[in-house]
């Protein structure tokens, strides 16, 4: 940035300046003291101040326009705007151009590093999806499905515990970050092709490139991403860990006991659909409805998948009787141990509302997860509302049928009180009677 400032000075006719100035008492530009650069010498002592604080290029450049823009709205310069508009725009011209010339010089010298993409196929500039960074004085190339995969597993960085991390793509050979002009290239480079474009690429374009302002804006949608991004790609040893938690959290109203000889592959292919609503409801920050209604649906379909297979999981030791053997003479029996892995598959146990089996099962398909949830999701909230309604009212009935029955017991209660009212008073007609028997007797 010093050659901007020189170019700025020079079309204000100062020469032998030496930037960042140090301090703004010791500025040499007072030896060139007019009124048409009382502009420039305000700017320059303000970027000098922050040049000195900032160490990152990035942040040097972004701070030349604050400052450019905290000095033209000052209204004590109004009348040196334009002039000093059109010189600072000029010098921006040249020092693109001198940019530029020198990037191209720096091209034709260059040394290939790398020809070929992350699984070893030769690539050249001529290719489509093939497009070429120079970083560090060395070129290298890409194909656009690596760089794809660079970008997302530095966006998705996260710990053991979900705790979101992104971090700056790098460059998987020489482990450097790349930089914010590199990034430009790569989105519109991907943007141009033929592959669509992730989402998480286009809010990292959206917030500038920058990691911190990426998770604090979008931290709901990251971590969905990382999610699915986990269920599809992690490895079995990764993955059976959750699959065990989520059994125990479920264990008391659906006791599976798989057995801990039990294949891990085999365990992973017949709980990963139920993982993954697993983590939609334990771990999404998104709020939405998929994570309400992720937890009924684990419930309903395991609670199902249970009554159909209760023994899955379980040991099973199988008598081996070999050809022959009935005839001869009686040996001890020889048994071979197996497990019982038949269940039926997630998508076959339906629900009432069928939009939660063709969720899971796009879902399941081995989608890129850069694209949005597929299905209505108006007719996805209406169908769950008319089934909690249903829900609800079953509830009111129940509710209404006790209080029928409590009124009933209470009707009853009545009815024997009556009666035995009215016993009494049958008693006391009895006495009466024997009463004005006796007063007649002794009247005679």
């Amino acid at each position: 940035m010093n050659i901007f400032y020189k170019l700025l000075c020079r079309l204000h006719d100062i020469d032998n300046i030496d930037l960042p100035l140090k301090s703004s008492f010791s500025i040499p530009l007072f030896s060139h003291f007019s009124i048409n650069n009382t502009m420039l010498y305000s700017y320059l002592t303000d970027v000098s101040i922050k040049y000195i604080e900032l160490d990152n290029s990035n942040d040097r450049r972004r701070e030349k326009y604050n400052q450019f823009d905290i000095i033209v709205k000052n209204p004590f310069y109004s009348s040196l705007y334009d002039l000093f508009i059109e010189r600072f725009g000029k010098a921006n011209r040249h020092y693109f151009h001198l940019s530029r010339f020198a990037r191209i010089c720096k091209l034709k010298h260059a040394v290939v590093q790398i020809q070929t993409d992350l699984c070893g196929n030769e690539l050249n500039t001529n290719m489509k999806n093939c497009m070429e960074i120079y970083q560090n004085g060395s070129l290298y190339y890409f194909s656009v499905s690596d760089l794809l995969n660079v970008c997302k597993n530095s966006l998705l960085n996260a710990s053991y515990s979900f705790v979101l991390a992104p971090i700056c793509p790098k460059n998987p050979y020489t482990n450097v970050a790349f930089s914010t002009a590199i990034l430009y290239d790569i989105y519109w480079k991907i943007r141009n092709s033929n592959y669509n474009l992730p989402v998480l690429l286009q809010l990292y374009y959206n917030t500038f490139f920058d990691e911190t302002r990426l998770l604090y804006k979008h931290e709901p949608i990251i971590r969905d991403f990382y999610l699915k991004d986990l269920i599809r790609m992690a490895d079995e040893t990764v993955i059976e860990p959750y699959i065990k938690r989520m059994l125990r959290e479920f264990y008391l109203q659906i006791p599976f006991k798989f057995d801990p000889e039990f294949p891990a592959k085999k365990l992973v292919e017949i709980m990963l659909p139920y993982l993954r609503l697993y983590f939609i409801h334990k771990y999404s920050l998104s709020g939405s409805d998929e994570k309400f209604q992720a937890y009924y649906i684990i419930k309903y379909k395991l609670g199902q998948l249970y009554k159909s297979h209760p023994t899955l999981g379980r040991k099973i030791y199988k008598q081996k009787i070999a050809p022959g053997s009935f005839f001869k003479k009686k040996t001890r029996p020889r048994f071979v141990k197996t497990f019982n892995d038949s269940y039926v598959p997630f998508h076959e146990i339906k629900l009432e509302s069928s939009i939660f089996d063709s969720e899971s099962e796009s879902s399941d398909s081995g989608d890129s997860g850069d694209s949005g949830d597929s299905g209505d999701s108006g007719e996805y909230i209406a169908e769950f509302r008319m089934f909690v309604e249903n829900d609800d009212e079953n509830e009111e009935d129940d509710a209404e049928n006790e209080e029928e029955k409590e009124d009933d017991a209470e009707n009853e209660e009545e009815k024997e009180d009556d009666a035995e009212n009215e016993e009494e008073k049958e008693d006391d007609a009895e006495n009466e009677e024997e009463k004005e028997d006796d007063d007649y007797v002794l009247h005679e």
